[in-house]
């Protein structure tokens, strides 16, 4: 992953490497899909399988086990174990996130799934008067400060 400093401005740059990017092929794609919705879905899922776009749900899944366990999965399944996943094994966890990134970004331009739009990404979900869910309120305490965090949790 190489860090680009132009005139003050740092950037990373990575691309996907052609011979990567075309064993990806839609059909692989389209494999790979099916099974982060298996694994990323409940049935009471607030986002319905059929409404899930790049913005409001796939994006949120790059860079976690639940990710690598569909890629894994998926890259048996079109055996590309060697060519693809070991490749993506043996990079660093930040480089791994980027490929991620590169992988859900090609679902997009290969029409696999639909971008949607940035603006699905705020929560406006009312959590307040929602009868399943719970405001957490944690205080710790440490030596001359206090850490406050509040959360919403599912009402088991």
């Amino acid at each position: 992953m190489p860090l680009i400093n132009k005139n003050g401005n740092v950037s990373i740059v990575y691309n996907l490497p052609k011979r990567k990017r075309n064993l990806m092929t839609k059909e692989f794609l389209e494999t790979f899909k099916k099974e982060l919705d298996n694994v990323f879905y409940r049935i009471d899922d607030y986002q319905p399988l059929e409404q899930r776009n790049y913005w409001n749900t796939y994006q949120y899944m790059e860079g976690n086990g639940g990710f690598n366990e569909a890629f894994k999965t998926t890259c048996k399944k079109h055996n590309l174990m060697k060519a693809i996943y070991s490749y993506n094994q043996h990079m660093s966890w930040y480089d791994g996130d980027i490929f991620d990134g590169e992988i859900t970004k090609l679902m997009v331009e290969r029409g696999v799934i639909q971008k949607g739009d940035v603006g699905e990404t705020v929560d406006d979900f009312d959590y307040a008067n929602d009868d399943d869910f719970e405001l957490e309120v944690t205080k710790i305490n440490h030596k001359g400060y206090t850490v406050i965090t509040k959360d919403w949790i599912v009402k088991e």
